[in-house]
């Protein structure tokens, strides 16, 4: 078992390192358990939507995830292609997390997750998922 602790950067950081596409994020910030994003729409108007999505909690590999706030964001999320091992059923997005991992890392398994004051701890567990 480990437990590793990163920021929201951090994890930006590696997700762009592993080629994961980021283009229509144009700002991300984060305070306690809530993530804004600011997403370019692709649109004429409205060009960016601002959301508010907290972080639920880590059940089972997975992450839920609900979003706060503006109900156009749901419609917008609803008309875009989500990655694999992401789901959106509003207001909640569920990211299977050891899914995604396991096509990069094998043999890691998360076995719980949070996120307080900004910084995400995880935990991981000693057996394959």
């Amino acid at each position: 078992m480990a437990k590793i602790n990163f920021s929201l950067n951090e994890l930006l950081t590696i997700a762009k390192a592993n080629d994961i596409k980021l283009d229509r994020l144009e700002d991300i910030q984060v305070q306690g358990n809530t993530i804004t994003v600011v997403i370019a729409t692709g649109l004429p108007l409205p060009k960016t939507i601002k959301a508010d999505i907290e972080f639920i909690d880590f059940d089972n590999g997975q992450a839920k995830l609900e979003l706060k706030g503006n109900p156009l964001v749901g419609k917008f999320v609803n008309m875009v292609t989500l990655p694999t091992g992401i789901t959106f059923n509003s207001p909640h997005f569920i990211i299977d997390v050891n899914s995604l991992i396991a096509q990069k890392v094998k043999g890691l398994c998360i076995e719980s997750m949070t996120l307080t004051d900004g910084e995400f701890t995880i935990t991981t567990q000693n057996t394959a998922c």
